[in-house]
C-alpha cells in the first residue's frame, strides 16, 4: 500500500494587477506574490503552468494584451490552484490638435498657432486641404499664412493612436 501525504496546500499566488485589468501604455509591469512555500511558475500564453514553465524571478513587463497564469509547485505541499489574470491593452488616441487663428483676415498675413493637450505629442499639418500625412509639415511654432487656406492638423506620439484631424478654414 502506498500513500502520499503533504503538510497542506500551497497558498494561491496573487497578481499585482487584478484579473480583467486594463492598461494604456507599453512596458506595463506585473508582479506575483506568494508565501515562498514552493516554486512559483508562470505562463504568458494562456496555458496552465507546468513543472517545466518559467520560474518567477521578479516583476516583468509586457506591451500587449496577455493572459498570465501562475501556480506554486512544492514537494512538501499540494500544489496551489492555477491563478489567472487577463490583462488588456487599451489604445488611447492623442488629443486632437487645436488650431488658433482668425477665420478671416484682410491684411497681408495672419498668424496660426497649433496646440495639443497630449503632452509631448508631435503635431503635423498641411495647408493645401489634403490629408496626406507622409508629407505633412512638423509644427515647430506659430507661422503665418498669406492666402486663403485650410489648415489640417493631426498629432502623433509613440505608444498612442494618432489623433483625429483638426480642420480650420481661413479666408482672405
Amino acid at each position: 500500500v502506498t500513500a502520499e501525504y503533504a503538510l497542506g496546500q500551497c497558498a494561491d499566488p496573487v497578481f499585482s494587477l487584478a484579473d480583467g485589468a486594463e492598461f494604456e501604455h507599453s512596458n506595463q509591469e506585473v508582479s506575483i506574490a506568494w508565501n515562498n512555500d514552493g516554486v512559483l511558475r508562470y505562463t504568458l500564453d494562456g496555458s496552465d503552468p507546468t513543472a517545466e514553465s518559467p520560474i518567477y524571478e521578479g516583476p516583468f513587463s509586457f506591451s500587449e494584451s496577455v493572459v498570465v497564469k501562475a501556480k506554486v509547485f512544492s514537494d512538501d505541499f499540494f500544489d496551489s490552484s492555477v491563478v489567472t489574470a487577463s490583462l488588456t491593452r487599451v489604445w488611447v488616441n492623442v488629443a486632437t490638435p487645436v488650431v488658433t487663428a482668425a477665420s478671416s483676415f484682410t491684411g497681408s498675413k495672419t498668424q496660426v498657432s497649433l496646440s495639443c493637450e497630449t503632452e509631448g505629442a508631435t503635431i503635423r499639418y498641411t495647408l493645401d486641404r489634403s490629408e496626406e500625412r507622409s508629407h505633412s509639415t512638423k509644427y515647430t511654432g506659430p507661422f503665418y499664412v498669406t492666402d486663403s487656406c485650410t489648415v489640417k492638423a493631426y498629432a502623433v506620439m509613440p505608444d498612442y493612436l494618432n489623433s483625429e484631424v483638426a480642420t480650420f478654414a481661413i479666408e482672405k
